[in-house]
């Protein structure tokens, strides 16, 4: 996933930044030298993370965000933040990289406030959030959408009239058909951006973790 990313790129936000593959991430971005927003889901985890990581690299430029991307309105609200953010640290909202790398799996059908199912709320709807930053990422030079994907694709069967699997759940079809939407998705976003604005997607599989 990070060689994807150029040693020029300054500006990174991660989702899904406070543990596991993100954590990774930001702290072999670090090492390049990488102004960094992480992403995650609790204030307080953030606050802690954010400060851990400072500790270990005292020179680093890292900032976290809480939100719960879940909801709608958060991954809204979360948009205008990181607007605001690079406006006032750099005078513009520019972009280089986005790392989606928030994901869930469940096990049984559960639905979200918006209603809808957790699992196409969060693998599929939120990295959508590429879309909300796209004017930002427009104004960088050979900037870089990055998702997380998985091999379980290969086995997926599309539901097309029921794409939440509302109709006999189950978490590893829901999953499978979620990570074939991420490759349509950013597929078609090649096609119509990557010529015209020099944004390339890619979809990352980082194995069995």
């Amino acid at each position: 996933m990070i060689s994807a990313i150029s040693t020029h790129s300054r500006i990174v936000v991660v989702t899904e930044a406070t543990s596991r593959i993100g954590l990774a991430a930001i702290k072999n971005l670090i090492e390049k030298g990488t102004y960094i927003l992480g992403i995650g889901k609790s204030v307080e985890r953030c606050i802690n993370v954010e400060s851990d990581i400072l500790k270990q690299y005292p020179t680093s430029s890292v900032h976290y965000l809480a939100a719960y991307l879940f909801l709608q309105a958060h991954i809204r609200n979360l948009s205008k933040t990181i607007e605001e953010v690079l406006t006032k640290t750099f005078g513009d909202p520019i972009l280089d990289v986005l790392i989606n790398n928030a994901e869930i799996f469940s096990s049984r059908f559960v639905k979200t406030q918006d209603g809808i199912e957790s699992t196409f709320a969060v693998n599929h709807f939120s990295t959508l959030f590429s879309l909300r930053t796209f004017s930002h990422l427009t104004k960088s030079k050979n900037s870089r959408v990055i998702t997380v994907g998985s091999g379980s694709y290969f086995h997926a069967k599309m539901h097309w009239k029921d794409l939440e699997i509302r109709y006999y759940y189950h978490g590893l079809k829901a999953y499978g058909e979620i990570k074939t939407c991420l490759c349509v998705i950013f597929s078609e976003f090649n096609r119509r951006f990557q010529q015209p604005s020099g944004i390339q997607a890619f979809i990352a599989d980082p194995g069995l973790v």
